[in-house]
């Protein structure tokens, strides 16, 4: 019965889906260097030549205060760590940049 130990759950963790699938319960280890947020927008801001931006989107802003203009969610790569990074800007239709922005996330809001 040495074949059972590959097919067992307990020898090969694994979690189903919500389709039917099957994937690992372990992840492959992070080789990402991973910095808190702070650290990231720091370095962005004092080091912008080792950024790069590897997508943007725009869509119609939706603050009261920017009727009218336009709402940019970038997302930056540094090449060096693999650490990403998500800048969202907005700027109102007279082309000024609304205040608190650009403004720093881990994730992204999907524009």
């Amino acid at each position: 019965m040495e074949w059972r130990k590959w097919t067992c759950p307990l020898f090969f963790p694994s979690i189903a889906t919500p389709y039917g699938g099957v994937r690992p319960a372990v992840s492959a280890p992070r080789t990402a260097v991973t910095r808190s947020l702070s650290e990231r927008i720091a370095d962005f801001q004092a080091n912008p030549q080792n950024w790069q931006r590897v997508s943007a989107s725009a869509e119609q802003a939706s603050a009261r205060a920017a009727r009218g203009g336009v709402s940019i969610e970038s997302v930056y790569r540094n090449p060096a760590t693999g650490e990403t990074l998500h800048v969202h800007d907005v700027f109102k239709a007279s082309g000024s940049q609304l205040p608190k922005h650009p403004s720093f996330r881990d994730y992204g809001k999907g524009l």
